[in-house]
């Protein structure tokens, strides 16, 4: 029997950490915070938490519900990264000034004391810190081989173009990564784990309510650290789509071969009592502690196939990330529903739906107007914890196809921005609908099925066919004519094409080589007008044949027409030039073959 491994929530009341609240203070409060507040790296230090901000109006609150303990989302953004948005300063100011404050108060109602505190002078705004959950939703037995999506994605294809560039960052923000597994370990970079629940007085072995179920907390819920291991495998799953070692005669084959894999811990480990089933959990703290520090820390994309209820610290992270230019890539969720999840329905992410192999809407994914494309969401093999390989489903697994076309992008072009390379996977997508009259977009599909030949071939000018990669540029010589006509259309050129060792010596007798340099090179005779090789003649009027081939007669050898002379070495520069902006079908580049293999044998 399969069994759903998420937990069965009710979107009108979500769940949360009972006895924690987040708490954004004004600027003016946070100034007179006089109490020593610990951040990131300072929670390992093991000292106790503050139970107090050092401000009356605050702290008598915090007595009454018996505070133990308060640290900060994030410190002081780093000055380097300031050079942002209004709206991204404006999120980066409110993270700075945001406080998880845990109480033990046997009789205080969280939701109640949120209400409560929300009225105190000083405090902006309180929410509860909810809890988020990775989306995958069935397990399956493995098939290595059966990696329907890649084909789908017309990714064999696309590889052609390029596997992947180890300068692009994805950030997994998820359970962690299987820190051994030989199909991840040449592509993962240092990452970091922000799980932090003991600290609060959270240890493993607590069980935990989470939608009228009883769970059990398991595994690393110590203070932040340097190592993501994963204890779920969803995490390793997750990355093992975007970047498996591939083409190594082992495992799963990634989307991105060559990618750099940081793994962002924010999901702990839960076992669900009443049947054993694992599955990942993460607060709103902690997701946004990660957001935060893969920005800081070189991440372009992050990969999200996490969600939960919407949450003001939460929002203001992703727009932080943003702001820092990082592409959001995030799971639609997996309800069979519109009702949002977030960070998916955010404004500036890239929510990703899942189909399946028939590519319609998987029964699960979630839909809704913010959707933006889909990708293959069912039976997907990838990489697992514990060094093992597996199949799971849903938009948990969809999210990291889109993430991995992400990085073959930018690793084709890392001038663009996250906007751009967003633009550039929605407007290759296959358009898909359910109905005829459907529009394009759709709440169902966004744009369609992410199609990676086509958004390769759109952006990855620089990867040319071989033939235009090898051509000399003149930058000296300029055109107003497209190369293609030139080609095509000009009988002059025709001519020599067809007549490459054809005499000109009786229609150009005034133009003689010195005895003395019969390999002179033509681009340094003081004549203007320069003939093609076949007019070059030596003293004894044999035909002399010039080391540089592309020499084009211009109309005036002909009978009349411009009075310069055109290097056909330019025509194939223009011709590269318009492969770079797309312009060119195969037709066109099985003439150019043509004409290059003509000449450069002539």
């Amino acid at each position: 029997m399969l069994l759903d491994k998420n937990p069965k929530i009710d979107s009108k009341n979500p769940p949360y950490v009972k006895g924690e609240l987040l708490v954004i203070v004004d600027e003016k409060t946070n100034n007179n915070v006089t109490t020593s507040i610990p951040a990131g790296p300072a929670r390992l230090s093991g000292m106790n938490l503050p139970q107090s901000f050092g401000v009356s109006t605050l702290d008598t609150f915090l007595t009454k519900h018996n505070c133990v303990g308060i640290t900060k989302i994030q410190g002081v953004i780093p000055e380097s990264r300031m050079n942002i948005s209004s709206v991204a300063q404006k999120s980066s100011s409110e993270l700075a000034r945001t406080y998880r404050v845990r109480f033990d108060d046997p009789d205080m109602d969280t939701k109640k004391a949120c209400t409560a505190m929300g009225k105190i002078k000083g405090v902006e705004n309180v929410s509860l810190n909810y809890l988020n959950f990775a989306m995958d939703t069935i397990p399956n037995d493995t098939t290595y081989s059966s990696q329907w999506g890649l084909a789908k994605m017309n990714l064999p294809q696309a590889w052609d173009h390029t596997t992947g560039d180890s300068n692009i960052v994805v950030a997994v923000l998820d359970s962690g990564a299987d820190l051994n597994h030989p199909d991840l370990l040449g592509n993962l970079v240092a990452g970091r784990d922000l799980v932090d629940l003991t600290s609060f007085g959270v240890n493993a072995g607590d069980i935990i309510d989470i939608g009228g179920e009883d769970w059990r907390i398991e595994g690393d819920v110590l203070t932040a650290d340097n190592t993501p291991q994963d204890e779920v495998g969803h995490g390793t799953h997750v990355a093992g789509t975007i970047g498996a070692v591939s083409n190594n005669a082992q495992g799963v084959t990634g989307v991105a071969w060559e990618c750099s894999l940081m793994p962002v811990r924010a999901l702990f480990r839960v076992v669900r009592l009443s049947d054993n089933q694992v599955t990942g959990v993460g607060t709103d703290a902690d997701i946004a502690a990660g957001l935060v520090w893969a920005a800081n820390n070189g991440a372009n994309i992050i990969n999200m196939s996490i969600g939960g209820p919407d949450s003001v610290t939460k929002q203001n992270a992703i727009n932080y990330a943003i702001s820092q230019g990082c592409l959001c890539v995030a799971a639609m969720g997996n309800d069979n529903s519109s009702t949002p999840s977030y960070p998916a329905a955010y404004t500036g992410v890239l929510a990703v739906g899942a189909i399946t192999s028939s590519e319609s809407r998987a029964w699960f994914s979630n839909f809704g107007p913010h959707i933006s494309v889909v990708a293959p969401g069912t039976n997907i093999s990838s990489t697992y914890w514990d060094d093992t390989y597996d199949s799971l489903q849903g938009t948990s697994m969809a999210c990291p196809h889109v993430a991995g076309l992400a990085v073959l992008i930018l690793s084709c072009d890392n001038s663009l921005t996250a906007d751009q390379v967003r633009a550039i996977i929605e407007e290759t997508a296959k358009p898909l609908k359910d109905n005829p009259g459907d529009s394009v977009p759709n709440d169902n599909y966004g744009f369609g099925l992410v199609d990676a030949k086509a958004a390769l071939d759109r952006v990855c000018k620089k990867a040319t066919h071989p033939i235009l990669d090898t051509i000399t540029k003149f930058p000296e010589y300029s055109r107003t004519k497209p190369w293609l006509d030139v080609i095509t259309t000009k009988p002059w050129i025709d001519d020599i094409i067809t007549n490459p060792s054809r005499d000109y010596i009786n229609k150009h007798p005034s133009f003689d080589i010195p005895e003395t340099a019969p390999n002179i090179d033509w681009r340094k005779l003081p004549a203007y007008d320069k003939p093609p090789y076949s007019d070059a003649r030596l003293p004894d009027r044999d035909i002399y044949r010039d080391p540089a081939p592309f020499i084009m007669a211009t109309p005036h050898h002909y009978g009349g027409g411009s009075e310069r002379q055109q290097d056909i070495t330019e025509v194939f520069e223009q011709a590269r030039l318009a492969y770079q902006r797309g312009e060119l079908n195969n037709a066109d580049i099985e003439k150019l073959d043509e004409l290059y293999e003509q000449y450069s044998n002539s």
